[in-house]
C-alpha cells in the first residue's frame, strides 16, 4: 500500500442515445507526497448498431497540459460474414504522472527525490521518463465454411525516444511490427472442439521472429478441457547476427467447478538452439503453472 499517493475521481455516463450511442465524461485528481501527481479530464463514447461498433476515449492531463491518451477502435461485420476491425492508440507510456520521475533513479521513495530536485525539475523529469507510444492495428476475418474461419492481422507500435536527464540515460526510439494469420476450425474431431493453426512474423529493433503455432482444445464431459499446443519460433537476433530455433510443446488441462470456479494446470518444455559466430548455445527448460479462478457476480 502506497500511503504517499491518494486519488479520487468522478464520472458520469448518459445513454443510450437513439438506442445505439453511449457517452461519458470523467475527472481524476491524484497526489503524491502532497504534490499533484495526475489531474486529468476525459470523455468516452461507445456506438453499436447493425454489425458496426465504435469505441473512442480521450484523456487530457490539465496539470501538465499534455494528452494522456487517445484511443479509437472500430469494427464492421458485413452481410457476407466478413469482419473488418481497426485500432489507433496514442498514449503516454507509462501513463503520465509526477511519480514517473522516480523511473531510473536509485532512490527508494518520492521524498528522497524531493530533497534533490525542485518541483518544476521533478515535473520535467516525469515528462522525460514518459515516452509517447503509438499503435496502429488492422484486421479482417472471413468464414470459409460453417466450421472454418480465416483471420489476418497487422500491427505497428512505435515508442518514441526519451532524453537523458536527472542522471538517467536516454532511450532510443523503438519500433515493433507483427503480422499474423490464423486458421480456426471447430468441431473437427468431436462436437465443441477448437483447432487453431497460426503463422506470425514480428519485426523489432533488435530481432525478427517467425512463428508457427498449433493450439487445440477438446471438451470431455461437462467440465473438463484438454488443450495440447505446440509453438515453433525461428529468431534472427540483429544485434549479433545470430539465429535461434525455439520449440515449445505444452499441455493445458482445465476443470470447471460448477458455474463460478475453474482450475487450470499447464506444463511444457522449451528447447532452444542458438547459432552465433563465436559459439553455439543449447538450452532446455521446463515450466508448470497451477492456478484457479473464482467468479463473483
Amino acid at each position: 500500500i502506497d500511503e504517499d499517493r491518494y486519488f479520487y475521481g468522478v464520472s458520469a455516463n448518459y445513454g443510450p442515445i437513439s438506442e445505439s450511442l453511449d457517452i461519458g465524461a470523467f475527472f481524476i485528481q491524484q497526489t503524491i507526497a502532497g504534490m499533484t501527481d495526475r489531474q486529468a479530464v476525459g470523455t468516452e463514447m461507445r456506438y453499436f448498431e447493425n454489425g458496426k461498433s465504435l469505441w473512442a476515449m480521450l484523456d487530457y492531463d490539465i496539470s501538465y497540459q499534455e494528452l494522456g491518451s487517445a484511443f479509437l477502435q472500430g469494427s464492421w461485420r458485413m452481410e457476407s460474414g466478413t469482419t473488418i476491425n481497426a485500432l489507433v492508440d496514442r498514449r503516454r507510456s507509462p501513463f503520465l504522472s509526477t511519480g514517473n520521475a522516480l523511473i531510473g533513479q536509485q532512490l527508494s521513495d518520492f521524498s528522497e527525490l524531493e530533497a534533490l530536485f525542485t518541483e518544476d525539475e521533478i515535473r520535467q523529469l516525469s515528462l522525460d521518463r514518459t515516452a509517447i507510444s503509438t499503435t496502429y492495428t488492422i484486421g479482417v476475418s472471413q468464414p470459409l465454411t460453417p466450421r472454418l474461419q480465416l483471420s489476418l492481422d497487422a500491427s505497428q507500435s512505435v515508442i518514441e525516444a526519451t532524453p537523458e536527464s536527472g542522471g538517467v540515460p536516454a532511450n532510443p526510439q523503438s519500433t515493433y511490427r507483427y503480422f499474423t494469420a490464423n486458421l480456426l476450425a471447430s468441431s473437427l474431431i468431436k462436437e465443441g472442439d477448437v483447432s487453431i493453426l497460426g503463422l506470425r512474423m514480428s519485426d523489432s529493433s533488435g530481432s525478427r521472429v517467425y512463428s508457427i503455432n498449433i493450439d487445440t482444445r477438446y471438451p470431455f464431459g461437462n467440465g473438463f478441457r484438454l488443450n495440447p499446443r505446440l509453438r515453433v519460433d525461428y529468431r534472427e537476433i540483429l544485434t549479433d547476427m545470430s539465429t535461434e530455433w525455439i520449440y515449445t510443446p505444452g499441455l493445458r488441462m482445465q476443470y470447471r467447478l460448477g458455474r463460478r470456479g475453474r482450475v487450470d494446470l499447464e506444463g511444457g518444455k522449451e528447447i532452444a538452439s542458438r547459432s552465433a559466430e563465436i559459439a553455439d548455445f543449447d538450452r532446455d527448460s521446463y515450466f508448470i503453472n497451477l492456478g484457479y479462478q473464482l467468479i463473483f457476480q
